[in-house]
């Protein structure tokens, strides 16, 4: 058993070089010496194991031995073999760095750390070597492992440095570039000088301490100029949101939110003007005229410029889609329709009012850009002027007007649905009630030559039934209309109006009526000639029915009351008349 498991050992050493050891955590040299230490230890477990049994088989002692010695030697082969390689190419390592300039100028104008990946490694790999107490190491390795903790450090400031350089280079804006210019030039002379030394120079890491205090005010500089511009940014995108137009309960206002709106755009132009004013002093900028200057000047007004588009956008977006038929906002605006002597119209008027207040919101919108002054003096006029061609503000203002339009159009519908009401309000009592007493109801247009037929009470009864069905009909009607989605139409005045007609018409009738009733019962309690010479306008109908009548339309006839009290007369005094009639 000893012997197989020596044999296993030395089959081991024999094949596990020449496949390499590694490590993911590690560089393979000393892996592989790792390793060599742990197959010896294996062995020599083998040994002491074989020491403990060795009196039972002495004639294998040597044989044992023997194999021990050899897979010890191979093993020692193996570490002296690693160990010189190693220790060449740590000094070739070294050397290579020592060679390389510690920083240089890159495509692009940024900088970079040539022997940065190769020192990284080197460090590494030394750090391993530290371990090994028989590595021998050749001067110049030995000179970096010495400065180790230094050069860690300096590299460490170097790499700090490169990188905000190239933060400063890569992140500039077009416009930018030009105002920077000058500084990044300084600096970048400045960090070059760094390539007169190498990682084991006298004093290379306070120098670069030295060189990143300058990036560092240089950098806070360019930083902070940038944080304005991101301010700015940020206030343009909060003008996206702002609510040029908003509601007042129900429906959309007019000034109330949108002064409050215009004060804010007020104080964020005042801001913007500042963030410019303290990027000039952050960029350095001697001449406020020079052409650098003015160009991020342009730069920053058509930012405002978009702002100031997006805010305007935002609220006639809002305007045209909540003038839509589909939009579930509810109504935006409310007009009553009112009856009138001439007919029922709207107020406000369609056509000519509602346009008004439409456009009065759309100029409400328009007139925020006129609030935040402009940045760049080469242009005149403010940003309002400035888009005032703007195709798509143009589009949503027709699109709002074109909504306009329909809603117009079946509005006009609602109007002429109840124009079915019209005759009460258009046509003259005096000459339909003239024509009714007359031929018995209303003559249709064009007829002239017509039999006179006195009406029946059942003529006073279909006149009056009509217009308790159109009352009804009114009654019907909600007092609110949404008309495409957004425009209320308050009726209740127009039904106020239109009900006052219809129980004007009932009146009409019923008075008639009541004046027959009326006049035949004071006719009958009272014979003076003046009376008996009116006795053919009496009351023609049945009495009782025309009471009766007259009291389906809650109309009361006091003087029943006082002849019921008298003997009841009543009847008699109908059948009399019945009979006359017949």
């Amino acid at each position: 058993m000893v012997l197989r498991e020596l044999d296993r050992v030395q089959a081991l050493v024999k094949t596990k070089p020449e496949k390499g050891v590694s490590s993911k955590f590690s560089t393979s040299p000393a892996v592989t010496l790792r390793w060599t230490k742990q197959v010896m230890l294996r062995a020599n477990n083998v040994l002491h194991n074989f020491q403990a049994v060795q009196h039972l088989c002495v004639d294998s002692c040597e044989t044992v031995r023997h194999k021990f010695q050899k897979i010890a030697d191979l093993l020692l082969d193996i570490r002296s073999s690693v160990r010189q390689e190693w220790s060449r190419q740590l000094d070739q390592d070294a050397a290579a760095v020592l060679k390389l300039p510690l920083i240089q100028e890159e495509e692009l104008g940024v900088l970079g750390i040539p022997c940065g990946q190769k020192l990284e490694g080197l460090l590494r790999d030394i750090k391993e070597a530290r371990w090994e107490k028989d590595l021998e190491l050749r001067p110049e390795t030995a000179e970096i492992l010495q400065s180790g903790r230094h050069i860690a450090k300096s590299y460490l400031s170097l790499t700090n440095i490169v990188s905000s350089y190239n933060q400063v280079v890569e992140k500039a804006l077009p416009v930018e570039l030009p105002l920077i210019r000058d500084g990044l030039e300084e600096q970048k002379r400045s960090l070059l000088e760094l390539q007169r030394s190498t990682w084991t120079s006298k004093g290379v890491h306070e120098l670069m301490e030295q060189k990143t205090q300058s990036l560092a005010v240089f950098f806070a500089s360019v930083n902070e100029a940038r944080a304005n511009m991101a301010a700015l940014v940020t206030i343009m995108e909060g003008w996206a949101a702002l609510p040029l137009l908003s509601r007042s309960g129900d429906f959309l206002e007019r000034g109330g939110a949108t002064e409050q709106t215009y004060a804010r755009v007020r104080e964020d132009g005042e801001e913007v003007i500042r963030l410019i004013k303290e990027s000039s002093v952050r960029y350095g900028v001697k001449d406020e005229s020079s052409p650098e200057w003015l160009a991020y000047l342009d730069h920053a007004d058509q930012v405002v410029q978009d702002g100031v588009l997006q805010m305007m956008l935002h609220s006639l977006n809002f305007l045209s889609q909540n003038t839509l038929p589909a939009s579930s906002g509810g109504a935006l605006l409310q007009v009553s329709l009112q009856l009138q002597p001439t007919g029922s119209v709207f107020d406000p008027s369609l056509t000519s009012d509602l346009t008004e207040v439409l456009k009065s919101f759309i100029s409400d919108v328009l007139a925020a850009g006129a609030l935040p002054p402009r940045l760049a003096g080469a242009h005149r006029g403010n940003y309002q002027e400035a888009l005032r061609d703007n195709a798509e503000l143009a589009e949503l203002e027709k699109e709002v007007m074109q909504h306009l339009q329909e809603v117009n159009q079946e509005a006009e519908l609602l109007r002429a649905n109840l124009d079915r009401f019209s005759p009460l309000w258009l046509s003259p009592k005096r000459n339909v009630m003239q024509e009714f007493l007359t031929y018995g109801r209303r003559l249709n247009q064009g007829e002239e030559e017509v039999d006179k037929v006195p009406p029946t009470l059942a003529d006073f009864q279909r006149e009056i039934n009509n217009l308790q069905k159109q009352l009804s009909e009114l009654n019907e009607l909600e007092d609110y209309h949404l008309v495409h989605g957004w425009l209320q139409v308050d009726l209740q005045p127009f039904k106020d109006s239109l009900r006052l007609f219809i129980n004007n018409w009932i009146s009409l009738y019923t008075q008639h009526l009541l004046k027959l009733v009326r006049h035949s019962m004071s006719r009958r309690n009272d014979d003076d000639d003046e009376e008996e010479g009116d006795k053919s306008a009496g009351c023609p109908f049945p009495l009782t029915d025309t009471i009766m009548l007259l009291e389906t339309v809650n109309v009361e006839v006091p003087e029943i009351i006082t002849l019921l009290q008298t003997g009841g007369h009543l009847v008699a005094e109908t059948d009399m008349e019945e009979a006359q009639r017949r």
